[in-house]
């Protein structure tokens, strides 16, 4: 009888430890709510949105991210226009680490579709040919519609030194 309560002892001891020490065996964990992959944003304005738990330190392309005490956070970036790959890091307090990857895109202007008024359409669907029929036009805009851009001017080289401009400190009035 003794030994049966010594093994139910041992065996509640080690589950118990079982259950203690997962957090020190499993490692990081990564999971990213927002944004979803391969997802457009027009104005380059992304939420970003997930939780990290067990993780020590949260990276989003070299960059510190602040989580909760749960091991959620959330943050919103803006985006350069084209394509940009987010990649978040969450490492462990052992230096074990999780990995997880988003494809974002920011449409430029010659992405987005344009209007334009056409006299005649072959494929109106009214009658009357030079109607204002509406088509749409993907691609560069033509050269002349786009604004000049100003030119820049090379700076001058000449150099000044900083010591020679300021007077020595024995001038100031304490």
């Amino acid at each position: 009888m003794l030994k049966y309560l010594i093994g139910a002892v041992l065996l509640i001891g080690a589950g118990y430890g079982g259950v203690k020490a997962w957090p020190l065996v499993a490692g990081p964990e990564l999971s990213i709510d927002s944004p979803a992959p391969n997802a457009t944003f027009p104005n380059g304005i992304v939420s970003i949105e997930g939780r990290a738990v067990r993780a020590a330190t949260l990276t989003l392309d070299n960059a510190a991210l602040l989580r909760d005490q749960d091991g959620s956070f959330l943050s919103t970036r803006t985006f350069p226009r084209g394509g940009s790959i987010l990649t978040f890091v969450a490492t462990d307090r052992f230096g074990r680490t999780v990995t997880a990857t988003r494809s974002i895109f920011v449409p430029t202007a010659n992405d987005q579709p344009t209007t334009s008024k056409a006299d005649a359409s072959v494929d109106s669907p009214t009658s009357d040919v030079g109607a204002g029929a509406t088509t749409i036009t993907t691609g560069p805009r033509p050269r002349e519609a786009l604004p000049r851009m100003a030119t820049c001017q090379p700076l001058p080289t000449t150099r000044t030194s900083m010591r020679a401009a300021t007077p020595p400190l024995s001038t100031y009035a304490v």
